[in-house]
C-alpha cells in the first residue's frame, strides 16, 4: 500500500489470530514512521511515548483477556493479562511497547570441515568451546545437541555494541548443531557463531 508519507510503500497484511474471545482476522500493517523504538518486538502491539512516566496503559481492547508481554524503557518487565483494555506495570516508564509475544529461533547446519581429504560428517563431534558474537542484544538463549537452553554469558546479560558471549554446556557427541533463541521482546542480532570443535571416531 502507498505509505502515508507518499514516498514509499507500506506492507499491509490480514492476520488470523486465535484469542481468548475466539478466532478473528485483523488488518495490520508494518509501521516504519511512528515507532517508539527502532523496531517492533511484539505482534499486534501498541506503543506509548509519554513525557511523564506512566504505569497504566489503555487502548488494548483488541487484546482483551490475552497475556501480553511488555517492554518498558528498553527493558523487559514481564507479562500481564489485559483486563478492560488496560494493563499496569510496577515501575512507571515513558517508552512502552505492549503486544503478543513471539519466539525467534535459529538453528545452524551441522559444521563441516575436511580432515585428510575426508568429510567430518560421519564423525562424532562436540563443541569444546563455543561463543556467539552479537550486536546490541539482550538475554539470548543458546544450546548445543539436545541440551538445555541457557543464557549466553560474559559476566553481563545485556550490552550495547558488539560483544562475544561464551556459551555454557557444550553438550555431548550426539549433535553439533547450535540453537539460538530469543523469547523476550528484546533486541537479538547475531553476527557470528564460532568455537573449537572436537572430532571423534566415525559413528
Amino acid at each position: 500500500m502507498p505509505h502515508p508519507d507518499g514516498d514509499r510503500d507500506q506492507v499491509w497484511v490480514i492476520v488470523k489470530r486465535t484469542l481468548t474471545s475466539g478466532t478473528k482476522r485483523y488488518v495490520e500493517y508494518l509501521d516504519d514512521s511512528t515507532l517508539v523504538y527502532d523496531r517492533r518486538m511484539t505482534d499486534s502491539s501498541v506503543v506509548y511515548n509519554n513525557c511523564v512516566a506512566t504505569s497504566v496503559f489503555t487502548g488494548l481492547d483488541h487484546l482483551e483477556c490475552e497475556r501480553v508481554t511488555i517492554q518498558a524503557d528498553g527493558r523487559w518487565v514481564g507479562t500481564c493479562v489485559v483486563a478492560q483494555g488496560r494493563v499496569g506495570i510496577a515501575t512507571p516508564a515513558t517508552k512502552v511497547e505492549i503486544g503478543q509475544p513471539f519466539v525467534s529461533e535459529a538453528i545452524t547446519l551441522p559444521p563441516e570441515a575436511s580432515i585428510g581429504g575426508q568429510s567430518i560428517q560421519p564423525m562424532r563431534k562436540r563443541w569444546a568451546r563455543l561463543f556467539v558474537r552479537a550486536k546490541d542484544s539482550c538475554d539470548l538463549l543458546v544450546r548445543t545437541a539436545t541440551g538445555q537452553l541457557e543464557c549466553l554469558r560474559n559476566g553481563v546479560t545485556t550490552g550495547p555494541g558488539i560483544l562475544d558471549y561464551d556459551a555454557p554446556r557444550m553438550g555431548d557427541f550426539n549433535d553439533a548443531r547450535i540453537t539460538i533463541r530469543q523469547e523476550r521482546p528484546l533486541p537479538a542480532t547475531v553476527l557470528m557463531v564460532g568455537g573449537i570443535l572436537d572430532i571423534g571416531e566415525a559413528g
